[in-house]
C-alpha cells in the first residue's frame, strides 16, 4: 500500500502531492476535503480511520470501472504523520487525523442532484428518475448494490448523473443486516432478520422519486388503499403513486425490481397514447403478478381515482411546473375546499396502516 506524508502549512493540509482546498464535511466514517494535485486536477480526498470502509469504496470502483456514471477512486494510501504535525492537526482539525488514518483519492463533482432538478417540470423529473433507474440497473447487473441511495449521493457532471459514496455497498444477493438509517432507507429492513440488497436499493429509489415529486421523503412504507396512498394519488396521479407504492411496499419480496420498474407505464404512457392509462396500468400489474407470484389487485389501484383520471390525466400533471398548479387544477375539477398534498402533512404510521 502506498504511503503519503501529511504536512500542515498555514492550516492548509498537504497529503503527498495533494494540497487541500476546502474542508467539506465530517461523517460517521469519513472526512472529506477537496484538493488540488500537482497536475492542477481537482480531486476529493477522503480521510478515515476505517480502512475497511475505504477499501470497500475502492473495490466497488474497480468492479465498476467500465461504468461511466459512478465515482472513481485511484489511490488508497496510509498516512504518515510526524509528531509535531500531529499536534498542529489536533489544534485545527481535532479528531480527524491520527497515525492509523488512511486516504482515498477520487474524482470530485461539484453540482448536486437537488440543484439539478430544482426547476424541472414533473415530466422532466420523471425522465431524470428513469436515467437514475438505468444506472442502478447497471450496478445490479454487475452484482453491486449501493445500499445508501439518496439525493446527496447523486452528483451531476456534464449534465449526467453520477453515483457516489459506495462505502456501504455489497456484492451479496442477501445480507444479515445493514447499518443505513437515512431518511430514504427502509427502516423496517434494517431490523429484519435478512435483507435483500436489490430490494433495499429499490425502496431508496422509490423514496427518492417521492421526494422529487412532493418535496419530502416517505416517513413509512405506503400501504395500498390507505389514506396516505389516496392522498398521493390525488397529488401526483395514479401512475406516479403506483410506481412509488410498488417500490416502497413494506414486504421486500413484493417490491418491484429495477428492471421491472423501468417498464412501468409512467415511462411509456406518452409513447402509447392510443391506450388509456388504466389499461396500461392493469397490464403492467398483471405482468408483475405473473412474474413475481404476487397479486397486487390491479383493479383496486385504479377504481379509487377512475373518474378523476378521465378528466385530469397524468399528462396534465406532467406539463405542470409545480404541485400548486396541479392541486389548483384538481380543486377546479372537484369543487372540494381542499385537496391534500402529501408534502403538506405527515400521516401517522397508524393512520397509514388504517389501524
Amino acid at each position: 500500500m502506498q504511503e503519503l506524508e501529511v504536512t500542515l502549512i498555514k492550516k492548509n493540509i498537504s497529503i503527498g502531492q495533494y494540497t487541500s482546498i476546502q474542508y467539506l464535511e465530517q461523517g460517521s466514517f469519513i472526512t472529506c476535503f477537496t484538493a488540488l494535485d500537482i497536475n492542477q486536477q481537482k480531486v476529493i480526498v477522503i480521510i478515515s480511520n476505517n480502512q475497511k470502509e475505504l477499501q470497500t469504496r475502492l473495490q466497488m470502483s474497480q468492479k465498476l470501472q467500465n461504468v461511466n456514471q459512478v465515482q472513481k477512486y485511484s489511490v488508497l494510501a496510509k498516512l504518515q504523520i510526524k509528531q509535531d504535525t500531529q499536534s498542529q492537526l489536533n489544534e485545527y482539525y481535532p479528531n480527524i487525523f491520527c497515525q492509523n488514518s488512511f486516504a482515498l483519492i477520487g474524482e470530485f463533482y461539484e453540482n448536486s442532484f437537488n440543484s439539478f432538478i430544482k426547476n424541472m417540470t414533473v415530466q422532466e423529473k420523471i425522465n431524470t428518475f428513469r436515467e437514475l433507474l438505468k444506472i442502478v440497473k447497471t450496478l445490479h447487473e454487475n452484482s453491486v448494490y449501493h445500499m445508501d441511495l439518496k439525493p446527496s449521493n447523486i452528483m451531476i457532471h456534464d449534465g449526467e448523473l453520477i453515483l457516489i459514496d459506495f462505502g456501504q455497498s455489497v456484492c451479496e444477493s442477501e445480507v444479515e443486516s445493514v447499518l443505513n438509517t437515512s431518511a430514504y432507507s427502509p427502516r423496517h429492513d434494517v431490523y429484519a432478520c435478512s435483507v435483500i440488497p436489490e430490494k433495499f436499493d429499490v425502496y431508496c429509489l422509490g423514496n427518492i422519486l417521492h421526494d422529487m415529486l412532493v418535496q419530502i421523503p416517505l416517513s413509512t412504507s405506503l400501504v395500498q388503499d390507505s389514506r396516505q396512498y389516496k392522498q398521493l394519488q390525488d397529488s401526483i396521479g395514479n401512475l406516479a403513486a403506483n410506481i412509488i407504492f410498488g417500490m416502497t411496499t413494506r414486504e421486500q419480496e413484493q417490491r418491484y425490481t429495477v428492471s421491472f420498474a423501468l417498464n412501468h407505464p409512467i415511462f411509456t404512457a406518452n409513447e402509447m397514447e392510443q391506450i388509456d392509462q388504466e389499461t396500461l396500468l392493469v397490464r403492467f400489474l398483471n405482468s408483475w403478478a405473473q412474474s413475481s407470484n404476487y397479486s397486487p389487485s390491479a383493479e383496486s389501484f385504479i377504481q379509487l381515482n377512475q373518474q378523476l383520471s378521465q378528466d385530469f390525466s397524468y399528462s396534465d400533471l406532467a406539463t405542470s411546473n409545480n404541485l400548486f398548479d396541479t392541486r389548483q387544477s384538481l380543486y377546479d375539477f372537484t369543487g372540494n375546499m381542499l385537496i391534500s398534498a402529501v408534502h403538506s402533512c405527515y400521516i401517522s404510521v397508524e393512520d397509514s396502516l388504517d389501524l
